[in-house]
């Protein structure tokens, strides 16, 4: 059975791989796995793609070869906080608190519990957070990220080329990237639709096309979501009141493994 942690370890992990204090009210324990497999990384990438759970990528595992790159050796589950939306599990990603604690509900509200990038920055570090104009990071998470573009055109082709760039040209200590296809998708489409097919092979397309870009900079990356989802009538659902949407994936490689394949 594969080993299942809380969205609340994710803060306190990324924590400990940079050599840093975990925020200070964070409350997940630290997932032995990854900092025993991976140990002090100078540089972090986390990309996470919303909506995608265990089930959807158990379902559609022939469209994510590159995510299967990394998978295929190291693979946890990560469940969810309730409730089971974005911005909730952003918040709790980046504090390391659960959602009583940091009670953000919506994108739009001000977030007052200290995240990881704080942490970074006390630490001297640089930090980038990279997402849509309109998403989560963008409007909740960017501001306290010392590289904080976001993409106007509410693509993740821009999103994945900003970041390109970002890792390039400033090298930050850490990064996190926010991919939103497959959850617009779902939303719109549903579950089952051509467009959710082609969702999934463009966020996996976008991560493959990062490798060289992570590797060249030495980053270790982890790759997870923030939930999952269900089909509900003719479209996708995450209320929480299924196990589909709260296990997610969470994988991780350091650059060398990346080298094998990006250069």
């Amino acid at each position: 059975m594969i080993k299942e942690y809380s969205m609340t370890s994710i803060a306190p992990t990324i924590s400990k791989l940079l050599g840093i204090r975990p925020p200070s009210q964070s409350a997940g324990e630290i997932i032995v796995e990854i900092v025993d497999d991976m140990h002090r990384q100078e540089m972090l990438a986390a990309v996470v793609f919303d909506a995608f759970g265990i089930a959807t990528w158990k379902r559609y595992e022939k469209l994510t070869p590159n995510f299967n790159l990394i998978a295929q050796n190291n693979l946890l589950h990560i469940r969810s906080v309730l409730p089971a939306k974005t911005p909730v599990n952003f918040a709790t990603m980046v504090t390391g608190t659960p959602s009583d604690v940091h009670r953000i509900r919506d994108r739009s509200e001000t977030l007052n519990v200290e995240t990881i990038f704080h942490v970074i920055s006390e630490a001297s570090g640089k930090s980038a957070a990279i997402g849509r104009a309109n998403s989560t990071v963008g409007i909740l998470l960017s501001k306290f990220a010392d590289y904080n573009d976001v993409a106007a055109s509410d693509l993740d082709d821009e999103v994945f080329q900003i970041a390109a760039r970002i890792l390039e040209e400033k090298e930050p200590n850490f990064i996190l990237m926010q991919l939103l296809d497959v959850d617009d998708a779902g939303h719109s489409f549903g579950l089952e639709s051509d467009s959710f097919r082609t969702a999934i092979s463009d966020i996996d397309s976008h991560l493959g096309k990062l490798f060289p870009y992570l590797a060249k900079g030495g980053y270790g990356l982890m790759v997870l979501a923030d939930h999952g989802a269900h089909q509900s009538g003719v479209k996708a659902n995450h209320d929480g009141s299924v196990e589909d949407d709260m296990i997610v994936p969470l994988t991780w490689c350091n650059s060398d493994y990346l080298r094998k394949y990006a250069l």
